[in-house]
């Protein structure tokens, strides 16, 4: 995946829809069901209830495909990933979750992390 992002930054469409698939494909078999009509078991989930993930996911996926474009190493491309937690946590405090004073001071560190590793790929030196 390294050579292959570097030399075409959009072929992390391709392989962003590749794993989709593979996992669709790999759920379909333990969704079976021969004696069903439509061959397929009854939900025990509504789908209604995991399509807002389900489209957070695929939209998060598809736009890290963009950072590939910038010519970032890998590494750095998966340090950035995991900043996310930022979100989670502002997201959490909207719906009315509450964090310790450790969670809150991890998910800081882990953003001054993120921010740095991407600060010295950038400039090219190691801070």
């Amino acid at each position: 995946m390294l050579t292959l992002t570097r030399a075409e930054p959009e072929s992390g469409h391709l392989i962003t829809f590749a794993q989709f698939v593979l996992v669709a494909a790999e759920g379909l078999f333990y969704h079976l069901d021969m004696k069903s009509p439509t061959f397929l078991k009854p939900n025990q989930i509504p789908i209604h209830r995991w399509l807002v993930q389900i489209i957070l996911f695929f939209t998060v996926s598809v736009l890290n495909n963009f950072a590939f474009a910038f010519k970032i190493s890998v590494p750095v491309h998966i340090i950035l990933r995991s900043g996310g937690c930022v979100t989670t946590l502002v997201i959490g405090y909207f719906w009315g979750k509450k964090y310790s004073r450790l969670e809150v001071i991890s998910v800081l560190v882990l953003t001054v992390g993120c921010v740095m590793s991407a600060l010295a790929d950038y400039k090219g030196t190691v801070i």
